[in-house]
Formats: C-alpha cells, structure tokens, sequence
C-alpha cells in the first residue's frame, strides 16, 4: 500500500469516527464544539422559600481535557447585596442513582433586585462523558452571605436529595433561611463542615458506598464520587 493510500485510510478513519461521535450526540441531545467541547443541560433546584435564586444552569464538558463547568445564573431577592453563594451540585445516572457530588463557595456581587452569571469548575470526579452514558446534573442552594449576615437552608439532606432527584420544588415551609450570625463573625462553613459532607456523601451514595472523597475546610469544598456509576465505574 501507497503513503497515498494510507493517508486516505486513515482520514476516512478519521472522519467515519467524528460522523458516529455525531450521531452519539445528537441522540443525546448534546452539541459538540471545538477543543471536543459538549454543551450539556443541567438543571436549578426550585426553592421558593429562599432569597437566592438560580436559573439558566448548563453544563460544558471537554472531552480532550476532561474539565467540567457548570455555569448558572444567580438572582439576589433579598435586601441585601449578595457577597457569597454555596451550591451543592448532585450528577445523577440513569437509574436515579448518585454517581457523585460537590459543595463549593463562590464569591459574587448581585446588588438586590439584580441578578449575575457565574461559573463553577466542577471536581475530575463528577467528569460526565456524554458519549458514554446518560447523567443528570443538578445544582441548589446551601447557604449565601449577604451584607448582614450568613445563612443556611433549613431542608435536611435527604429532602434536599429526594427533590433534587425528582426534580421537583421543595416547598418554601421545607426550605427556609436560617441565620447562622453576623456576616462578619460567623464561620464560613464552620468546623464540622468536612464531617457533614462526609455523611452527605454516604447517604447520596447509599449501600454500595462511597468511591472517593475530599475536602478542603479552608476554602469550604467537599467532593465526592460513589461505587454505583462514578467515574470508572459501569452504569447499575
């Protein structure tokens, strides 16, 4: 065989892969850019009950870096200006089942009444190849600081988990804020912070458990994978 004609062999090669890619893609409702770059639709978890509201979540998913950004929109419904936001993000499979999870605080400046787009780089571990398989992404609110104070949601993990999962709204009376102190004095995620997270993993988890875990208590980050579908991981 010619150079010639393995030059063509290999770009018919070349292009009979990107054409299947394609299809891939498009039946899953996806759009490939460039640098392998996948636009992917996530999902804002309603809670009426809170000042804080976020919409217009999408996700952009690299599949020659393997990084991850979800991008959202936050909206400040409060009286105060808006200093600091936590998200817990939740990638859901297929079945319903957890393949991982991440709580981070971001800076912001949202004046009230205003709203702003922000970007959050999601942790390798929550990395979702849409090529491969089916995943839901889901973010909500945690807590914010305001130019008062610092706040929580009041909803407990596992409602927070089964509405997230739904993709229902949690009803304002179930997720309401709750002061945690003077923006000034209170803790930023306070020292318990890396045990709940832990126990957050376990729970979203389930019985199969937890594949890996970190967090990093100066900069209020949590990250985890799970054994029923993370990264590495089949599909259940």
């Amino acid at each position: 065989m010619s150079q010639t004609q393995r030059s063509r062999g290999w770009a018919y090669l070349a292009l009979t892969g990107l054409v299947a890619l394609g299809g891939v893609l498009a039946s899953r409702g996806v759009v490939a850019g460039q640098g392998g770059r996948i636009g992917l639709d996530g999902e804002a978890l309603a809670q009426p009950g809170l000042p804080i509201e976020l919409s217009r979540v999408s996700v952009d998913s690299s599949i020659v870096t393997r990084e991850t950004w979800l991008s959202y929109t936050v909206a400040n419904r409060g009286t105060y200006p808006l200093e600091e936001v936590t998200l817990s993000v939740l990638v859901f499979g297929e079945h319903g089942n957890v393949r991982g999870g991440q709580t981070s605080s971001q800076n912001v400046s949202v004046e009230p009444g205003g709203k702003k787009k922000q970007e959050l780089r999601l942790s390798n571990l929550l990395y979702v190849d849409s090529t491969e398989d089916y995943s839901r992404i889901v973010v909500a609110v945690e807590g914010w600081r305001d130019g008062k104070s610092r706040w929580r949601q009041s909803a407990s993990f596992q409602d927070l988990l089964a509405a997230m999962n739904a993709g229902t709204a949690l009803p304002a009376w179930q997720s309401s804020p709750v002061s945690l102190g003077s923006a000034q004095t209170a803790a930023t995620c306070g020292e318990d912070f890396c045990n709940d997270c832990f126990a957050k993993a376990k729970e979203a988890c389930g019985p199969k458990g937890i594949r890996s875990w970190k967090c990093i208590l100066s900069t209020c980050h949590c990250e985890f994978s799970c054994k029923n579908g993370g990264v590495g991981e089949p599909l259940p």
